[in-house]
């Protein structure tokens, strides 16, 4: 059964490749320190490997996400339904492949995992409102799921045009941003990442959650170390 007292969360990002799946990784883990029962989901992803040894195919995220989940590998098909094997857009992804996103059997999937566990983390690919199919996108599926939304910001120039712009497509489809996460994925936009930062906490008016430094080797309790989740128990 479902603990009421916690609740599943919708990780965005202000764009692609800046940190969403190891801030779920660590709030993942922060779940996990307190006994509480938790999946990482990432419904879609783009990207993969063939593993001639088990002859599947394997994206590195997931196997992130498994690792900090709760020891559910046997149910990868249901965390990750939708797999691509070029690190491009997922709406070109599926039609190289000749496959279909579909957001109803995405949720299907996250009904079923939302009755063995506490919490569930999901990561979105990319930004907010990315394509899926030729009708729906990444910002329906949030949507249509209603979940608190947790936003991730690249401190590099242009991110606060890129959070205002966020907030704003998160705003209009009526769901609640109750967090950001500020992050530093490249050492050269680090120059004026504090003042940019400040000036994101003056704007968003929602929780920071912490902000995270350029890191040279991406250890989740050394990023875990710069943030703070009190806010969400």
């Amino acid at each position: 059964m479902i603990n009421k007292n916690f609740l599943h969360y919708f990780i965005t990002g202000t764009n692609t490749n800046i940190g969403k799946t190891i801030i779920s990784c660590a709030l993942l883990s922060e779940f996990k320190k307190r006994g509480i029962s938790c999946i990482g989901m990432k419904p879609v992803a783009s990207g993969a490997y063939f593993n001639n040894k088990n002859k599947i195919w394997i994206n590195e995220d997931i196997n992130l996400l498994n690792k900090y989940s709760n020891n559910l590998y046997s149910f990868t098909k249901l965390i990750n339904p939708y797999l691509f094997k070029y690190p491009i857009s997922p709406y070109t992804s599926s039609n190289l492949e000749n496959r279909i996103i579909n957001i109803s059997h995405i949720i299907n999937c996250y009904n079923y995992l939302s009755n063995l566990t506490d919490v569930i983390i999901l990561e979105g690919i990319g930004g907010f409102s990315v394509p899926f199919n030729d009708h729906e996108n990444s910002a329906d599926l949030a949507e249509k799921l209603g979940l608190p939304v947790i936003l991730v910001i690249d401190l590099k120039i242009g991110c606060i045009n890129h959070a205002l712009l966020s907030v704003e497509a998160i705003n209009s489809r009526g769901l609640k941003l109750i967090g950001w996460v500020a992050n530093n994925i490249q050492m050269v936009d680090t120059l004026f990442s504090n003042e940019n930062y400040i000036e994101l906490t003056k704007y968003l008016n929602v929780t920071s959650f912490g902000k995270i430094p350029y890191l040279y080797n991406l250890n989740i309790n050394l990023i875990a170390h710069y943030l703070d989740f009190s806010s969400l128990f």
